[in-house]
């Protein structure tokens, strides 16, 4: 753009030279014809007119030849200011794309770190979580034994009781059926007693009705009889 520019200024000023040129050569023309007063414009010398021209010909040339190597610097500055200026966006550029880079990496390792700290933390988490399920189950586990040693006491409380209860109702069946024999030994050895003394008076009684002592026998001799007893307890 900025050669097409350059171009269009060219053209612009040595069209505008060339209009000078005519005129000022118009302007000698004119000057000739008007120096012979009362006379005829003559023609001036073929020569001379040529030489002229050539000269001013040559004059213009070199202000077009000035004033193109004066665009031709001026367009190589521009283009020096405009390659600097290029050469300065483009590094400018660099710098930009190595500064988002830079932050990009930054923002990279920022959310990398942010990520490592959230799993680390999500990590932690879940191991307090499992720590205090852990606790809690441990300690729901030592309260059922606490209430299952309680229940065993209790329970064990309630057979000592029981057994207690049960070892003195037995020590008082006991002393009660011990009782009841004593009171039944003491009653059949009366009874046994009694039979013996009522076996014994019935023997005496038989022996007396069938043995009559002399009255000069001596009372400290002793005798011995057989018996025998009926099943009912006759003397026989």
């Amino acid at each position: 753009m900025m050669f097409a520019n350059y171009r269009s200024s060219l053209l612009a000023s040595i069209g505008l030279h060339l209009g000078l040129v005519v005129v000022f050569t118009m302007s000698l023309f004119k000057t000739s014809a008007i120096d012979v007063p009362g006379t005829l414009a003559q023609t001036p010398d073929p020569v001379e007119v040529v030489q002229a021209v050539s000269v001013d010909q040559v004059a213009v040339e070199a202000q077009i030849q000035a004033i193109k190597q004066q665009r031709e610097a001026k367009h190589q500055a521009e283009l020096a200011a405009q390659q600097q200026a290029e050469q300065q966006l483009a590094k400018a550029k660099r710098q930009r794309q190595q500064e988002e880079q830079r932050l990009k990496t930054i923002k990279q390792q920022r959310q990398a770190e942010q990520q490592k700290v959230k799993q680390e933390l999500a990590k932690l988490k879940q191991q307090q979580q499992r720590e205090q399920q852990t606790a809690a189950k441990k300690l729901a586990d030592l309260k059922q034994q606490q209430q299952q040693e309680q229940q065993r006491l209790q329970r064990l409380q309630q057979e000592q009781a029981q057994t207690k209860q049960l070892q003195q109702q037995e020590q008082q069946r006991l002393a009660e059926l011990a009782a009841e024999r004593q009171a039944q030994q003491q009653a059949e050895q009366t009874r046994l007693s009694n039979q013996v003394d009522r076996y014994k008076n019935l023997i005496l009684q038989a022996i007396s009705q069938q043995w009559i002592l002399p009255d000069q026998v001596d009372r400290r001799l002793s005798a011995q009889f057989e018996i025998r007893l009926a099943s009912d307890g006759r003397v026989l």
